[in-house]
């Protein structure tokens, strides 16, 4: 499972940098994408065997454009309910999350990462978009950072630009409360998840 992906990359990309687990090491190469069209900067390689994924995230992550994606195994369903069942449930700090408002459909969360790369790379631990329950895009979302600190930093920098379009950034207070839904996981406005390789593509 890959993330922070580079819009131009490619299938063949993925399997060159493969290459050394050989040629039927790689069974299926799902790209994720916005109901648009659009790349949500996601997607999931799936191997041939489980013994095949964890030698594929021993060699490290893809770079492509000068970004190094973001690299982990994904579990199948079962499994990853059966892991958040076994671990206590985690009270986020809120007043280390930003609110982005009024946001271009087109937002991703590469152009999160983005901007605020300057604050490093463990600066963001998770990105969500809020969707309408048709699938559509309500045009706000929420970043939660490492530290309430970095929240503050965040705040210095302003919203993420898309095209000509700038969000609208505030801290969060209090805890989040919305009709819509929260996307879980992240990507851009509409991004859903698949069972076990990479995110990225257009």
């Amino acid at each position: 499972y890959q993330r922070r992906v580079h819009g131009e990359i490619t299938d063949e990309d993925v399997y060159k940098h493969y290459a050394k687990l050989g040629k039927e090491a790689i069974t299926r190469i799902k790209w994720l994408k916005k109901m648009n069209g659009h790349f949500t900067g996601y997607g999931f390689v799936h191997f041939a065997s489980a013994e095949q994924a964890h030698r594929a995230l021993a060699l490290g992550p893809l770079v492509v454009g000068n970004r190094m994606c973001k690299v982990e195994l994904a579990l199948e369903d079962e499994a990853l309910k059966a892991l958040r069942q076994s671990q206590p449930e985690r009270k986020d700090d809120h007043r280390a999350e930003l609110a982005l408002q009024e946001c271009p459909k087109d937002i991703t969360e590469n152009d999160v990462y983005d901007h605020y790369t300057r604050l490093g790379d463990e600066a963001i631990r998770r990105i969500h978009f809020v969707m309408r329950d048709d699938g559509s895009f309500t045009g706000t979302g929420y970043v939660h950072f490492s530290s309430v600190s970095m929240a503050h930093e965040a705040l210095k920098l302003g919203g993420p630009t898309v095209g000509r379009e700038r969000c609208q950034v505030h801290l969060v207070k209090g805890k989040v409360k919305t009709k819509e839904k929260k996307a879980k996981g992240g990507g851009a406005a509409p991004a859903s998840a698949g069972a076990a390789g990479a995110k990225g593509k257009r």
